[in-house]
């Protein structure tokens, strides 16, 4: 709810998963947003770039939107992989902070791509600590299931 609204109804993994507005997709867990510029909008699907990455999501969201216009594309942090600077990728960021938080780490990453600056992480396990120091230059990939984006 906001301003005594319903902003929207279903089950915690539609509302997590497929949030229908921004203020949504930022009150339910933790997301990340990217600054995106739309490249296509066909029918029910848009595609927006960031860095190599193009990603399909909703277009419901950016329906009248011109193609190049800017827009925010929030990733939750499990949808964020990390990995050597190898081959193309969506963003780059430098390794900030880790957080051990028994079965997962949260890695905290400084991205210029990030419109908050920092990225959050999350990655299995605790072997992510050892791989990814901090200080590491990494490169940013997508899991690009369930992504969604609105206007700036």
């Amino acid at each position: 709810m906001l301003d005594g609204r319903i902003r929207q109804v279903g089950t915690p993994a539609e509302i997590y998963g497929k949030p229908c507005e921004r203020f949504v997709a930022s009150f339910v867990g933790d997301a990340n947003v990217l600054r995106c510029r739309l490249e296509t909008i066909d029918g029910s699907d848009a595609v927006v770039a960031l860095g190599a990455a193009r990603v399909k999501v909703p277009a419901s969201a950016l329906k009248g939107l011109s193609p190049s216009a800017a827009v925010d594309l929030f990733v939750r942090p499990e949808q964020l992989q990390v990995s050597d600077m190898t081959g193309p990728c969506a963003s780059v960021g430098t390794i900030a902070a880790q957080v051990y938080q028994g079965g997962h780490v949260d890695l905290y990453l400084d991205s210029a791509d990030s419109v908050s600056d920092r990225l959050l992480v999350r990655l299995p396990g605790h072997e992510a600590m050892l791989r990814w120091p901090i200080g590491a230059l990494v490169s940013i990939s997508i899991d690009r299931s369930n992504v969604v984006a609105f206007p700036v």
